[in-house]
């Protein structure tokens, strides 16, 4: 990182899921959460891409491992460098926040719950909904990266192949769908577009416009091509049409998910499940359940393990 950093972890942090809280840095930190917000506004207003690039880092550190952070380590055979998490961008603007927070509170906010903010307020940012944040996380001095191809489904996935993965950390086929949401904002590189694979899944049309913008791995299509800077929920409307460059996306719509796709493209509640659905989370729900479903990483911290990262 081109910051170095002393991570402090509290006692309090170090137990368990129920010390976890919204408030938890009132008192040494009051300022953090407004911080990292207006950071994260600045980082979007030069790049409304940086919203997706947080939210996709946060989505794969919480998914191996747990959400310790370990994603922003370096070195080899790491989260960072691992599968299809080289395609991952956006640190700097951690880095940049994390400078920011360091200045007013050092050593007291982790990186851990910074990311957390960050992709909160960078959905936010894009007119996504807002979910309250439980903190106290500790950051990890270990990286996952032998996890890794277990742990995420690959670009080239279909439903059958990803809902295993989705399945081992907790989550329905229905809300699956409702995390995958998220895919209305940003772009992904050619690489990444696996359902180039399998044009007989999609429009024809969108299907030659693909291919032709795909004449190089490097080039980025948008994954909402209709509005891929506003977090709506036009991302299933588009599924429906089949139009998507994600493989297991545009599958979605021929596995027995489709009904769920459906079913959100006209909730107007922005991927909020509707209420009369008994037993189901909504978006907020579920990407708290996804943050806070591992919050006991089996390495203990305290003061004395702090480091230098």
């Amino acid at each position: 990182m081109s910051w170095t950093v002393i991570v402090t972890f509290m006692l309090a942090a170090v137990m368990a899921h129920g010390q976890l809280s919204s408030d938890f840095y009132a008192s040494t930190c009051p300022l953090a959460a407004l911080t990292i917000r207006t950071q994260v506004k600045q980082a979007i207003v030069k790049d409304s891409n940086i919203a997706s690039k947080i939210w996709n880092m946060v989505f794969s550190d919480c998914f191996v491992g747990g959400c310790d952070a370990s994603i922003l380590l370096n070195g080899t055979n790491t989260e960072k460098t691992t599968g299809q998490n080289q395609f991952l961008s956006g640190y700097e603007v951690i880095d940049n926040i994390k400078t920011a927070v360091e200045s007013i509170c050092p050593g007291v906010v982790s990186c851990a719950d910074i990311l957390e903010l960050a992709a909160r307020d960078a959905v936010v940012a894009l007119g996504g909904p807002s979910w309250n944040v439980r903190l106290g996380r500790r950051d990890s001095i270990e990286a996952h990266g032998g996890d890794m191809l277990s742990s995420l489904p690959s670009f080239n996935a279909n439903y059958n192949d990803a809902m295993p993965t989705f399945a081992r950390a907790g989550f329905s086929p229905h809300e699956m769908v409702a995390l995958l949401g998220a895919h209305t904002i940003g772009t992904v590189t050619c690489a990444q577009a696996g359902s180039l694979n399998s044009p007989s899944l999609l429009d024809p049309a969108y299907a030659a416009k693909l291919k032709t913008k795909c004449t190089n791995d490097r080039n980025l299509v948008p994954i909402d091509y209709a509005s891929p800077n506003f977090f709506d929920n036009g991302y299933y409307r588009q599924l429906i049409e089949g139009k998507s460059p994600f493989l297991l996306d545009i599958d979605l719509m021929s596995s027995s998910s489709s009904p769920f796709v459906a079913e959100q493209q006209i909730d107007l509640m922005q991927f909020n499940l509707q209420a009369k659905m008994i037993n189901r989370r909504t978006l907020p729900q579920l990407i708290n359940f996804l943050h806070t479903k591992r919050p006991d990483n089996p390495i203990l911290f305290t003061d004395e393990n702090a480091l230098k990262i």
